[in-house]
């Protein structure tokens, strides 16, 4: 939670997307790759366990990020 806002919570589809990023690309395709490098930077992409995670981490179907 940041100033009262709890974080969205992304349920990952099962697919052929290697890294979250390409996921990222067609499911956000309003937001650059840049926003999403800076998302991780600070620790502001994580998975159900808290960990930090970025475009290029594996992507997971049927898991859920934050």
């Amino acid at each position: 939670m940041r100033d009262g806002v709890s974080a969205s919570r992304v349920g990952l589809p099962h697919g052929r997307w290697k890294t979250l990023g390409e996921f990222f690309a067609i499911r956000f395709p309003d937001v650059p790759a840049h926003r999403w490098h800076e998302r991780a930077a600070r620790g502001e992409v994580v998975d159900e366990r808290g960990h930090c995670l970025s475009p290029e981490s594996p992507y997971r179907g049927g898991a859920a990020i934050y």
